[in-house]
C-alpha cells in the first residue's frame, strides 16, 4: 500500500495525523488531562515507496513550523519532519503537536 494513495501528499500528511490524534485519544488513561496530553509533541514514521520522496519532502518543507487546519475543525502545528534512506528504503519521520479541536 502506498501512502500517498492517489492523494496530494499534504492530503496523506493530514490523514496520518487525524489517524495518530484518535488512536492516542483513543488508548488514553481516564484519568490523564486529555488536552495536556494530547498536546505534547507526537512523532509520526511512515515508509514511503521511492516515486513518492519528493512530492513528500517537498510538503515537508514548505510544512515546517505551520499551524493545519484538518477536517475544518482541528488544528494541530507540523513541527518538522525528514526523510532517511536506508538500503533503499524510505521512511519520513515527523512530529507535530495538536493545539485543539478534537
Amino acid at each position: 500500500m502506498s501512502f500517498l494513495e492517489n492523494r496530494t501528499a499534504l492530503e496523506a500528511l493530514e490523514t496520518s495525523i487525524l489517524e495518530s490524534i484518535v488512536k492516542r485519544d483513543v488508548e488514553m488513561c481516564d484519568t490523564w488531562n486529555r488536552d495536556a496530553a494530547l498536546a505534547q509533541p507526537f512523532g509520526i514514521r511512515v515508509e514511503l515507496a521511492q516515486d513518492e520522496v519528493e512530492e513528500v519532502r517537498k510538503a515537508v518543507e514548505e510544512l515546517e513550523e505551520k499551524e493545519l487546519l484538518i477536517q475544518d475543525s482541528i488544528r494541530v502545528v507540523f513541527l518538522k519532519g525528514d526523510i532517511k534512506e536506508r538500503k533503499e528504503k524510505y521512511t519520513l519521520i515527523f512530529r507535530y503537536v495538536y493545539v485543539e479541536g478534537l
